[in-house]
């Protein structure tokens, strides 16, 4: 049997689509053998406002509820958007419940964000 995955995919205006993003996370999941367990599909949800909060405690709850094991994202600020500190509390969370979060999107790295969020690194700059 496969490890069960979720999906998130979030787009916060109305002139933009889920589809691109679902696809990308469908094709990531069969790629990587994972059976889709749930899909978080927002549309028009701003994370800025919070909006997307209700789906996020749905999403945790499931993830408490071993519903899945990975949760795929497009981008990390598809999920969260209250800065590093929420996003980190959010990874966090997850973690906790034993779920790995991969990204197989625009500006997060095809093999996931699990390695890297072992060793992660803030790299400062003077200039």
């Amino acid at each position: 049997m496969s490890a069960r995955c979720a999906i998130w995919a979030r787009v916060s205006t109305g002139d933009q689509e889920t589809a691109n993003q679902l696809a990308a996370l469908r094709a990531e999941a069969a790629r990587r053998g994972l059976d889709v367990a749930a899909e978080y599909v927002l549309e028009g949800l701003s994370a800025w406002t919070g909006a997307h909060r209700g789906q996020l405690r749905r999403a945790l709850d499931d993830a408490r509820a071993g519903r899945y094991a990975v949760l795929l994202v497009w981008a990390l600020d598809r999920l969260e958007r209250g800065g590093i500190e929420q996003t980190l509390r959010v990874m966090r969370q997850l973690r906790e419940c034993g779920v790995r979060l991969w990204g197989a999107g625009c500006g997060v790295r095809r093999q996931g964000l699990e390695p890297r969020t072992r060793g992660l690194r803030v790299r400062c700059s003077a200039s």
